[in-house]
């Protein structure tokens, strides 16, 4: 049971990370306790630990390498590790511009989706 409920709250945050406010897609707008959480006065929800492992489909190990290696920055609020979802999103689009960089062919990356100066 609190799998299923996990899984859920990682599945509303892929959601809200992928589909643009407005309901445009072909994912049905929801409401009440399965919808995604929503931004307050601008500031997305912080992303948890095991949400970003989750959605990068890595160990949580792999996570804590990744920040102290400077790659993926984080937020402290007390014990807990947390992550700001635009942050995943350039961390994302910077490993897609290395990819094209490195096969030397042009692919969409961080400088097509305008998040590095924003």
């Amino acid at each position: 049971m609190i799998l299923r409920t996990f899984r859920g709250r990682v599945a509303s945050h892929l959601r809200a990370l992928a589909v643009p406010s407005g309901c445009a897609s072909t994912v049905a707008c929801m409401t009440g306790a399965d919808a995604p959480r929503q931004s307050v006065h601008g500031i997305e929800p912080l992303l948890s630990l095991d949400e970003v492992s989750l959605l990068l489909r890595i160990s949580e190990s792999g996570i804590y390498r990744l920040v102290r290696s400077g790659a993926l920055p984080r937020v402290k609020v007390g014990n807990r590790t947390l992550f700001e979802p635009a942050e995943i999103r350039r961390f994302i689009a910077r490993g897609r511009d290395e990819q094209a960089q490195s096969k030397g062919g042009r692919e969409m990356g961080a400088s097509d989706l305008g998040v590095l100066n924003g």
